[in-house]
């Protein structure tokens, strides 16, 4: 069931949303890029357009545009924000201190299977835990967070 809010129209160096979701909210995974990163992308996206959330996709950055500028541009004009913090990535955890530095809504992810444990200062959030042979089950947990989060039903 898509949300009900009112969008935002954005328009910001290097990033191309979906053409359908000018006005709907907007979303970012924040993940490592390796198989599982790549894996929680597709979900979170599907997900999102199960509830009509647009997905900024940095893999689909325009021609010149600097990644860095491109990364926080999205985080600026996301309205939520998804992190899996399941395994050690120094830049997964830069890009989550920028968004809890511009106070956007995240979603932490942690794998029942991680290994690393969460920094001290994140410890006491809130996570989703998921099981990376059934992101089934994230898909619809992301889902009801979402619209909770954005105050949908």
């Amino acid at each position: 069931m898509p949300l009900n809010l009112p969008g935002k129209s954005i328009s910001k160096p290097g990033l191309s949303p979906d053409e359908k979701y000018t006005d709907a909210p907007k979303g970012l995974v924040i993940a490592p890029f390796d198989n599982l990163g790549n894996q929680l992308r597709e979900v979170v996206q599907q997900a999102f357009s199960d509830i009509g959330i647009a997905i900024f996709r940095l893999d689909d950055l325009r021609p010149g545009a600097v990644w860095v500028n491109a990364v926080t541009d999205a985080i600026m004009a996301s309205d939520l924000i998804v992190v899996d913090l399941s395994r050690y990535s120094p830049n997964v955890l830069y890009e989550l201190g920028y968004a809890h530095a511009l106070r956007k809504p995240t979603m932490l992810l942690l794998s029942i299977r991680s290994d690393v444990p969460p920094p001290t200062d994140l410890q006491n959030y809130l996570y989703i835990t998921y099981d990376p042979d059934n992101l089934g089950v994230l898909k619809h947990e992301i889902k009801r967070n979402a619209q909770r989060i954005l105050g949908g039903n």
